[in-house]
């Protein structure tokens, strides 16, 4: 059987996760991958190619593309296990192929959001920031709408807790005004939302942090 050689599409996407990785940006298994990561080096349908390999390769058990550019990645075992070791490319897996074939791919791609009241306000708002800072205003809006709207979102009890202490976070730290605190607290809130398949208010939520993050 050919050994499979990954494409250059694949080595990028695989270089980005390592950052994220050792930036300890990985969180559940979930990593988020802003436009600004790759558009200057690869366009958006390039990126999907790689992303697409990743899924062929039992990498990566799905991926999600939003308006804005970015991808929520769910990456497997076989991928975190590289990641963990430090592998520099994909291309060098080759050497120590075959143990990992208990995992199976499941592929759900969901296409954009869209919809009314709730699930519109998380939506159709474009925040545009210069640099390292966020927009306070927004983001006391933003978790303002997701406290009110916490019980619909699809979250386990324990994950609702979560979102709530990290809302207390933001709000605390836009009294501080402390970008770097309210960031990783979003990030923390995108992530869990992330998780949660099939619910469009969660998706919203997604897309709407990813707006607002610089």
């Amino acid at each position: 059987m050919a050994e499979h050689i990954f494409s250059d599409e694949a080595e990028f996407i695989y270089s980005l996760l390592l950052e994220h990785y050792d930036n300890r940006e990985i969180d559940s298994d979930s990593v988020m991958i802003e436009s600004e990561e790759y558009k200057h080096t690869i366009n958006i349908d390039a990126f999907e190619y790689g992303l697409n390999e990743f899924l062929k390769n039992n990498l990566i058990s799905k991926y999600e593309g939003y308006i804005d550019g970015s991808f929520g990645i769910r990456i497997l075992r076989k991928c975190e296990n590289m990641l963990k070791s430090g592998q520099k490319t994909l291309n060098s897996l080759q050497e120590k192929e075959t143990r990992d074939s208990s995992q199976k791919v499941n592929i759900t791609i969901n296409g954009n959001v869209s919809g009314n009241n709730a699930i519109g306000a998380f939506q159709n708002t474009t925040v545009n920031m210069a640099n390292n800072q966020i927009d306070f205003e927004k983001a006391a809006s933003l978790v303002k709408s997701i406290s009110e709207n916490l019980q619909s979102i699809g979250l386990t009890e324990s994950e609702k807790k979560s979102v709530s202490d990290s809302i207390e976070d933001i709000r605390s730290a836009i009294i501080r005004q402390d970008s770097n605190i309210i960031q990783t607290a979003l990030k923390h809130i995108r992530d869990l939302c992330f998780n949660v398949a099939g619910n469009l208010l969660a998706s919203g939520i997604v897309h709407q942090i990813s707006s607002l993050l610089p």
